[in-house]
């Protein structure tokens, strides 16, 4: 049996692996220096959309950076669209490479360079290729006061994503603290590691959508006063259940029932062409709030989820939600 441990997301009194660093760095009387904070992540690689890992190290980065104790910075193997937000916002970025490699050696000097250009940082690693890649430059001698990593999810999958896991998982214990989404992952770790961490996610804390609000967005996206708007929001992939909203949809032919499907993904043409009158195909949305306050009903029809944060956005909007 593996110890389970729980920490609230985002908050930096609950963050683990920080106030595990600000105990242990030599502090100089009067010192004001900020913890350095390095998050390197291997992005989806999408160039105009983000999904939920990348937004969720955006809101951990300006949390961490809003609490003045945190000076944290951004690497990723290739630019894209997160570093150009980040930088767009203020924070250091590094890019290792120029190209997409699949098994990228040659981020390991480029990432030592980044590392030892300023105070020993913590170093928090976001999925298996950063994971990895994190831990043998740890091996090797890289500068680093704590190496956090968290495994954000094994949703997808093909032979070469199945062993990329499997080797995350098998040198887990080159990490100081290893965190996951859902604590259903912590069993298909080996038992070598003392410190698996279940940290729930979270979105920042709003109020729900007003009346003239919701209004406003229905007029946007063009649904009817009288219609009820079931919707769903997320990457259009199998997994996510997204040929299952079709066929309910094929299902309930009552044209005053229409249901909304925001996201993009591998499926997105068998959703555009879908050819059900009664299905409204919105694309990606940058603005999540703005689609949900268009809904009357949340459906999460994924087949497996950690906790999502889609279905978090919509109990933030106060949202009838089934999942």
């Amino acid at each position: 049996m593996k110890k389970l441990e729980t920490f609230p997301a985002m908050t930096l009194d609950g963050d683990p692996f920080v106030n595990a660093s600000a105990q242990s760095a030599p502090a100089a009387s009067g010192s004001t220096a900020k913890l350095r904070v390095i998050h390197f992540v291997d992005s989806a690689g999408a160039s105009d959309r983000l999904w939920g890992k990348e937004n969720v190290i955006v809101a951990l980065m300006e949390a961490q950076r809003s609490s003045g104790r945190v000076e944290p910075e951004l690497v990723t193997f290739t630019p894209g669209l997160l570093d150009g937000k980040m930088r767009e916002a203020g924070f250091r970025v590094h890019a290792l490479g120029a190209e997409h490699r699949r098994v990228p050696t040659h981020a390991l000097a480029a990432l030592r360079a980044i590392l030892e250009a300023g105070p020993n940082p913590v170093v928090h690693t976001h999925e298996y290729k950063a994971n990895i890649v994190g831990r043998v430059s740890r091996a090797t001698g890289a500068p680093m006061r704590k190496l956090v990593s968290t495994c954000h999810g094994w949703v997808d999958r093909s032979p070469a994503l199945d062993v990329y896991f499997a080797v995350d998982r098998m040198c887990a214990f080159g990490s100081d603290i290893v965190t996951v989404t859902d604590p259903a992952m912590l069993a298909r770790f080996p038992a070598l590691h003392p410190r698996l961490v279940f940290v729930q996610n979270a979105i920042a804390d709003l109020a729900p959508p007003t009346g003239e609000q919701r209004r406003a967005a229905r007029e946007h996206f063009g649904f009817g006063r009288n219609t009820t708007v079931v919707g769903s929001l997320g990457r259009l992939t199998k997994n996510k259940g997204v040929l299952d909203i079709l066929e309910a949809a094929r299902r309930t032919p009552d044209t005053a029932i229409v249901w909304a499907i925001a996201g993009s993904g591998a499926l997105t043409g068998d959703v555009a062409h879908c050819g059900l009158p009664n299905v409204r195909f919105v694309g990606y949305q940058a603005d999540n709030a703005r689609y949900l306050a268009a809904l009357d009903v949340y459906l999460q029809a994924s087949y497996f989820e950690g906790l999502s944060l889609s279905l978090l956005e919509s109990m933030r909007a106060a949202l009838p939600s089934i999942s």
